[in-house]
């Protein structure tokens, strides 16, 4: 069964694939059926460039529990860097 769990966010940065760096502008969160991973569902995260076509993708499939381990430490390293810049 699906789940029908999307999300979506604009974002601003850059990353590599395939030995390229490319820029990306656009997160694609789902919570579904993966297509490598040997999970029953998996939390999918695709970093694109809306611009470059369907190609200009990284694509994560994690565990459940493993999203929520990047999560937290994001949010950590997030809530750091904050304190660092403010504090310039």
């Amino acid at each position: 069964m699906c789940t029908n769990i999307n999300a979506q966010a604009a974002i601003a940065g850059s990353g590599k694939a395939g030995g390229q760096w490319m820029q990306l502008d656009t997160a694609h969160i789902a919570y579904d059926h993966p297509l490598h991973s040997d999970y029953e569902h998996a939390l999918m995260i695709d970093f694109v460039n809306g611009g470059a076509g369907f190609g200009s993708r990284i694509a994560l499939e994690l565990s459940l529990e493993a999203a929520e381990r990047l999560a937290a430490v994001i949010g950590e390293a997030v809530r750091q860097a904050r304190a660092y810049e403010d504090g310039r």
